[in-house]
């Protein structure tokens, strides 16, 4: 199968959206490419985040589940670190923090479903 570029297309009631069909936006940590962005702030919304070594987020919360996936570099959370191919979730409502990222930059991908 060979995907094309697309910025964003609806086929059978799916989205399909390539990465490189995205521009990225400056964003508190770094750069962000939204893949899927809900402007009614509820549903999903799936990005990939760039951080750089400035990234620092305090420990908090969200009011919807999450998800991080490690593509590349390396993120610290609560002191521990983790490396590419490592899956984050946290619940709804679950405090978690600080997150840091220790050597350079890190590249994650994001899932977030927001209620309305």
């Amino acid at each position: 199968m060979t995907f094309r570029p697309v910025a964003m297309e609806e086929t059978m009631d799916a989205q399909v959206v390539h990465l490189d069909a995205v521009e990225a936006v400056k964003t508190p940590q770094g750069r962000t490419k939204y893949l899927v962005k809900n402007e009614a702030k509820a549903g999903p919304n799936i990005m990939v985040r760039y951080w750089g070594a400035d990234t620092n987020l305090p420990i908090h919360a969200h009011n919807a589940n999450e998800l991080f996936y490690v593509l590349d570099g390396e993120v610290e959370v609560a002191g521990e670190i983790y490396g590419p191919g490592t899956a984050l979730f946290v619940p709804k409502g679950v405090p978690y923090g600080p997150l840091r990222v220790p050597h350079g930059e890190a590249t994650l991908l994001r899932y977030y479903e927001a209620e309305g």
